[in-house]
């Protein structure tokens, strides 16, 4: 028996992960609970104010609707590469880059001069 064995990573270690009931365990559901709420609600946030973006813009209610439908072709689009990438990089890295963009492109919807723009960074 060798005892200069490599040690081994973190992804072949015997680590099952945090134990059902436990206060990591708990907060982790409540982290992910809450990250969806907050996917979903930048995903509909421009539901409710679909008739004032039409008649502030100057556009009908079916192009202020792409504000929605574009962002959930985004969403439908971009889940499974991206999955694959974080398999490549990592899901909490991922999640740390995913959350930073929609953060940054979802503050540049309100500065976005012309209406295409503001469906390029809705999607």
């Amino acid at each position: 028996m060798s005892t200069n064995a490599a040690p081994k990573s973190l992804a072949e270690s015997d680590w099952e992960g945090h134990l059902k009931g436990s206060t990591a365990y708990r907060r982790i559901l409540a982290g992910l609970a809450l990250a969806g709420v907050a996917t979903f609600a930048q995903l509909y946030s421009t539901q409710a104010v679909l008739p004032l973006m039409a008649n502030e813009l100057h556009i009908t209610a079916a192009e202020a609707a792409l504000t929605i439908s574009l962002a959930t072709v985004g969403l439908a689009a971009t889940v499974l590469p991206w999955s694959f990438v974080a398999d490549k990089i990592g899901r909490v890295r991922a999640m740390a880059i995913g959350i930073a963009a929609a953060t940054v492109l979802g503050l540049l919807v309100p500065l976005a001069p012309t209406f295409p723009l503001v469906l390029a960074l809705r999607a």
